[in-house]
């Protein structure tokens, strides 16, 4: 009799120390929602000769929620916007002194669109014509 009630508290203490352990660790058996999934958008951003263009501002723009997130492009002119909920975005590329580009891309879960540019300086006005005297 002593020995069944010896292995019975051993088997209690057992599922007490199991259960505690789990619910100490944030394991529980209760399902957790799988996060939604995301995609990106990523590109270069050079300038008309294809030099990288470093610290160019790329804007991307949810179409439907109007949320915008801005980065910036590294050394080697990339730059990459991450967990990007999947729909349409306007991206925006800017650098100093160059023309902007406006560009639409649909994201799609697991998958990154490329948006990548070529920057070109500004047109220069062309003077009008001389009226003749």
């Amino acid at each position: 009799m002593k020995r069944i009630t010896f292995i019975l508290s051993i088997a209690l203490i057992i599922a007490v120390l199991s259960h505690w352990q789990l619910s100490a660790f944030g394991q529980t058996s209760t399902p957790v929602k799988a996060p939604a999934a995301t995609g990106s958008i990523a590109g270069k951003v050079a300038d008309n000769h294809g030099a990288p263009l470093a610290g160019a501002t790329v804007v991307i723009t949810d179409t439907q929620t109007k949320e915008s997130i801005t980065v910036k492009t590294d050394a080697n002119g990339d730059y990459r916007a991450e967990q990007l909920a999947p729909g349409e975005y306007q991206v925006v590329i800017s650098a100093a002194g160059l023309m902007t580009k406006t560009e639409k891309t649909r994201v799609k879960e697991r998958h990154t669109a490329n948006v990548s540019a070529h920057l070109k300086p500004p047109v220069p006005a062309t003077p009008a014509p001389a009226k003749p005297s």
